[in-house]
């Protein structure tokens, strides 16, 4: 279904490269939660970058997904693309069939556990503190996870965006990722990701999340899976992901694409 998951746009090869500040400009006129810009380098290679409506961001999972898919329309042979990133590395992404495996870089997190800071954080989403069970942070990708004991109240959760950028953080945040294990026999965990402060409020599907929500849950409570069947419950729409750990340093991320338009970019910024 074209109008579920989470949407962006993929710019493919322009002959004259914008400036960074071009580039966020169309990101910004776009303003889908990810603009991503694809340019070809040696065969089977492409630089890829992901801008928000307000920056530059380190990582993307859905948009590399839809970059995959826009490279495979237009050459459907490709059963494997190699992208670069010059904050993220080298990203392989697998073709098979319908499917994509992007291999991104594991990003574990460390617990900081339940107190005050972790009281403060559950009430910008209306949770209380008994039902909070974690709170955990990876420092490169500057993202938080807060780990509830039900999963109904992170679908149901209502955030509060002006306090919850006026939480006292211990670490300077990108994003906050709800998280608790699934009620729903066809997934194991469930989640919701929010990222204020990159000028995204709530991302429908989020791959760079769950980088750092896998290798927490695998850890804490699915030490024998050998995949996690994941669920964003992005009201009214979301998406699902199969992720696993490839090793110690990849986590798999496996998903679908369709395209939903497409058309020319004449832009004059």
């Amino acid at each position: 279904d074209p109008v579920t998951g989470a949407a962006a746009v993929v710019i493919l090869q322009m002959s004259d490269q914008p400036s960074d500040l071009q580039l966020q400009k169309i990101a910004t006129e776009f303003n889908l939660s990810e603009t991503v810009f694809v340019t070809p380098k040696d065969e089977g290679t492409f630089s890829i970058r992901w801008f928000t409506p307000v920056k530059e961001v380190q990582l993307c999972g859905h948009a590399t997904l839809a970059a995959s898919h826009a490279l495979k329309t237009v050459a459907p042979t490709l059963t494997s693309i190699f992208f670069e990133s010059h904050i993220a590395g080298k990203l392989p992404v697998y073709i098979n069939d319908s499917h994509y495996e992007l291999h991104f870089p594991c990003r574990e997190p460390s617990s900081l556990g339940v107190d005050e800071f972790s009281a403060n954080l559950g009430r910008c989403f209306g949770i209380n503190r008994e039902g909070i069970l974690d709170v955990a942070f990876h420092k490169g990708s500057q993202k938080y996870l807060l780990v509830l004991a039900s999963e109904d109240d992170v679908k149901n959760a209502l955030p509060n965006f002006d306090q919850l950028r006026h939480v006292e953080f211990p670490h300077v945040p990108l994003s906050v990722t709800i998280t608790a294990k699934s009620n729903d026999s066809r997934f194991d965990v469930t989640s919701r990701h929010f990222a204020p402060w990159v000028g995204i409020d709530e991302d429908p599907v989020t791959g760079a999340a769950h980088v750092v929500l896998v290798p927490y849950w695998l850890k804490r409570e699915f030490k024998a899976a050998e995949e996690l069947r994941c669920f964003q419950a992005f009201p009214g729409r979301g998406g699902e992901l199969i992720c696993k750990l490839v090793d110690q340093s990849t986590v798999s991320l496996r998903g679908e694409a369709a395209t939903f338009a497409e058309g020319s970019l004449h832009w004059m910024v």
